[in-house]
């Protein structure tokens, strides 16, 4: 394992033995071993044999809190969490004080601290679960290789890794000393697709004739395997699960244990086929099985299952995403059967869109799969794949995620660090991401307005099968009704029109002309999605901060607050739609749902969330999200007293302030056609869970439009190109909120962002840019703490929310 350029430690050398040979470390171990607790409390008691000043700072992506409280425990300190020598800080709590001598906390905290300047006050920074290669870790690898330990000669740095790859972040630090931990795991038989076969054939009692049939094909060796791509990312999987053949094999596992109590682990890629899997098991096995999901879609409720023993007389078999492979541990698993696939989501820099592709995991993964099995006896891991595969067709490791996810926000902290061109400092990183993504976050930020500067050359765009352009276009023509007083205000729609070409910028450049605007320096200082911070600016300014704050906190929910059952899906439909009030929004039907919560005595909450079809969790998760995210507008300034509003108050304005927030993420649905259309010319279909599902298909009532505008929250490609969360916007709300806005030529549009033209009279156009100027002028002032402070621009500010909220709402239908 060890590379030319890293030095080997024998496993009994301590922590600081290896740092003796420079001011960076390797610790390799397995899961389980027990690093993420112990070495830095080795690093502690080292200094303190010596009489040194020792502050450790520990980062843990995921469980900061967890690891403090274990480490607390094992000093002694579990009741004294934060005023002893342990302590944490997270996204949404931090618990320490002076004393703290080892704090654990998440990488983005850590990046906090280095963004605000200043010394690092710390001797020693630990980085546990490198190997899970997330973009924010690496990121921090970057900035601790290339500026912090160049700045701070007396820093000494620990990179916590799983054994398979802890020379790859050796050799990144120029040869830094590797230190092993061997792990606490019993031995595990692993065996492949053909013993798998073979043993369906020892006990055929709950195979089908189409498993026999099955494992008589994995029983011979494969003519050909897929390849893993140049860019270390894994093969995608050729064909569909043989869900027969699963079942066949977990029952003749069952049937060749040598024990009673064992489980078996089944990991399955996603929530889809975990449900296919659980159903035919159950069908499968019968009562001699204990049958349960495990994926990140369901309640803690059931989630807590999987923990518990089984019936009298049943084997518990609890079916499972990648969730379990480090996440979670389930004690009295003997038996894993791996189907080597994983659900991952894969960004397309070129057509701005993120797939769920299914592929094959990584040799790595297929470790800590396997080592699942052997917690607490010896156990089995049968790979329903062939070893060629496992050997010569899949990667070592996981594709760091810097190489499959948008990069919008690591630039921005590039460029907030003021560490120079964010491609130049990119190319540093462990495994550097390709400049077309860069290009396209930089494109991203000048689009939302954090950044300006570079060149602008023509946009590139993922070639499509059907960029053929099957709409007409446009006639001349009313597309909305007006009310009185402002009949004429607008006339006409975006068209494919000559004037509409697309003249954005599309930085490419890489060199010191980025900057951050005023907007970019706030956004980038709020630490959270850019799209997020610019939504909450936009909310204080126009004094709708309180909904504004739950819209932001929905939007950054790794999951969403609405469950729907599949066989309850219609009810779960009809709920959602009740929370919208008539809105045509996702976003806002969590408002909606966040108020009726909120409305409640806390003994109701759990009953409300059941008959609602709310996720109880995640809308806990929800109101930490905002008040963490108050205090950062607090913090800069930028929230006041504003007295609170609702949605039934502010539904259009809320509207018109997600455009804010999510442009360009702009779609239009001309006319019959079936799909949606964005900037890129790209057809894409509102996805099944949303609200607007039904009204924006063929025969909708949305129909009844000429043209309807969606701004959205993400793009995902499934089983179909799919827009998730959302909302549909009036024309005028894209004009006050979207990008750069010119008159057309001939002088009878007003484009926006060079690609959306709306027909307009003379008078209209000069009403909106003036009002368009406005605004723009309430964002400049709200982002100067001078202006802020001026009553005259207090004033200012309340005429032009008002003309603003009261025209939106004149507009848009409630």
């Amino acid at each position: 394992m060890a590379s030319s350029g890293a030095a080997r430690c024998t496993a009994l050398a301590s922590p600081a033995a290896a740092l003796a040979a420079g001011p960076v470390a390797v610790v390799a171990g397995a899961t389980g071993c027990g690093k993420s607790t112990q070495v830095p409390q080795l690093l502690l008691e080292d200094a303190d044999a010596d009489g040194r000043r020792c502050k450790v700072v520990a980062t843990q992506p995921g469980a900061a809190a967890a690891a403090a409280r274990s480490a607390a425990a094992e000093r002694g300190e579990a009741c004294r969490l934060g005023d002893g020598d342990v302590g944490y800080s997270v996204r949404l709590e931090r618990r320490g004080s002076s004393r703290t001598r080892l704090e654990f906390c998440t990488v983005g905290v850590l990046l906090r601290r280095l963004q605000r300047g200043g010394p690092l006050d710390a001797t020693h920074v630990v980085v546990d679960e490198a190997h899970e290669r997330d973009v924010l870790t690496d990121f921090l690898l970057v900035v601790l290789k290339t500026r912090v330990l160049p700045a701070c000669p007396g820093l000494k740095v620990v990179v916590m890794s799983a054994t398979l790859n802890a020379a790859l972040f050796a050799d990144y630090f120029g040869g830094a000393a590797v230190l092993d931990i061997p792990g606490r795991l019993h031995d595990v038989a692993v065996r492949y697709v053909d013993a798998a076969a073979a043993l369906v054939k020892k006990y055929p009692a709950k195979a089908s004739r189409r498993a026999l049939e099955a494992a008589n094909r994995h029983a011979r060796p494969p003519a050909s395997i897929p390849e893993a791509g140049d860019d270390g990312l894994a093969p995608a999987v050729d064909g569909p699960i043989d869900v027969d053949f699963v079942c066949a094999v977990v029952a003749a596992a069952a049937a060749a244990a040598t024990n009673d109590d064992g489980a078996i682990l089944v990991f399955a890629p996603g929530a889809a086929e975990i449900d296919n899997l659980v159903r035919e098991l159950r069908r499968s096995l019968g009562d001699g099985a204990w049958v349960l999901p495990m994926h990140g879609g369901l309640t803690s409720r059931d989630q807590h299952r999987v923990f518990q023993r089984p019936p009298p007389g049943a084997r518990k078999v609890v079916v499972a995403t990648n969730v379990a492979e480090t996440s979670i541990t389930i004690d009295d698993v003997d038996c894993v059967v791996d189907l080597g696939r994983v659900k991952e989501l894969r960004y397309v820099s070129a057509a701005d869109v993120s797939a769920l592709a299914e592929v094959y995991t990584s040799r790595a993964a297929a470790t800590q799969r396997a080592g699942r099995a052997g917690r607490v006896r010896a156990g089995a891991c049968y790979r329903l794949y062939p070893r060629k595969l496992h050997d010569e067709g899949l990667p070592a490791h996981t594709a760091p995620e810097m190489l499959r996810t948008p990069l919008a926000d690591v630039v921005l902290k590039v460029l907030r660090l003021g560490f120079g061109g964010p491609k130049a400092f990119l190319a540093r990183a462990l495994q550097p991401p390709r400049p077309e993504s860069v290009d396209a976050a930089l494109r991203d930020l000048v689009a939302v307005g954090a950044v300006a500067g570079g060149a602008p050359p023509e946009e590139v765009r993922e070639a499509s099968d059907d960029d053929d352009d099957d709409e007409a276009p446009e006639q001349d023509g009313d597309l909305f009704s007006l009310g009185a007083g402002v009949q004429g205000l607008l006339m006409g729609d975006s068209s494919d029109d000559s004037d509409g070409d697309d003249d954005g910028a599309a930085p490419a450049d890489d060199g010191e002309a980025w900057v951050l605007t005023p907007l970019g320096r706030h956004v980038a200082d709020l630490p959270m999605d850019c799209r997020v911070a610019k939504l909450l600016i936009y909310g204080a300014i126009f004094g709708a901060a309180e909904p504004c704050l739950t819209l932001a906190a929905g939007m950054s929910l790794p999951k969403g607050v609405f469950v729907a059952p599949f066989h309850k899906r219609k009810e779960a439909a009809a709920a959602k739609r009740r929370f919208a009030r008539g809105s045509e929004s996702d976003l806002l039907a969590v408002v909606g749902a966040y108020e009726a919560r909120g409305a409640l005595d806390r003994r109701d909450v759990p009953g409300f969330c059941r008959d609602h079809f709310l996720h109880m969790a995640a809308l806990g998760d929800l109101t930490g999200l905002r008040n963490q995210f108050r205090g950062h507008l607090r913090d800069a300034g930028l929230l006041g007293d504003e007295e609170a509003v609702t949605l039934d108050e502010t539904s259009s304005l809320l509207r018109g302030l997600l455009c804010a927030g999510l442009y360009p993420h702009v779609a239009r649905l001309a006319g019959d056609a079936p799909h949606l259309k964005c900037r890129d010319r790209s057809k894409w279909w509102c996805h099944p869970q949303s609200l607007n599902f039904k009204t924006l298909a063929p025969g909708g009532k949305l129909k009844e439009r000429k043209t309807t505008y969606v701004v959205y929250n993400a793009r995902l490609k499934t089983s179909k190109p799919y827009l998730l969360d959302t909302s549909v916007v009036h024309p005028l709300a894209l004009l006050l909120f979207g990008g750069a806005l010119r008159e057309s030529l001939d002088g009878t549009r007003v484009v926006l962002d060079g690609w959306l033209p709306f027909k307009a009279t003379k008078h209209a156009q000069l009403a909106v840019l003036a009002l368009r100027g406005e605004i723009d002028a309430l964002l400049a002032a709200a982002v100067d703490a001078d202006a802020r402070a001026r009553p005259a621009a207090e004033a200012q500010r309340r005429l032009v929310v008002a003309a603003v909220r009261n025209l939106l709402a004149m507009l848009t239908p409630s």
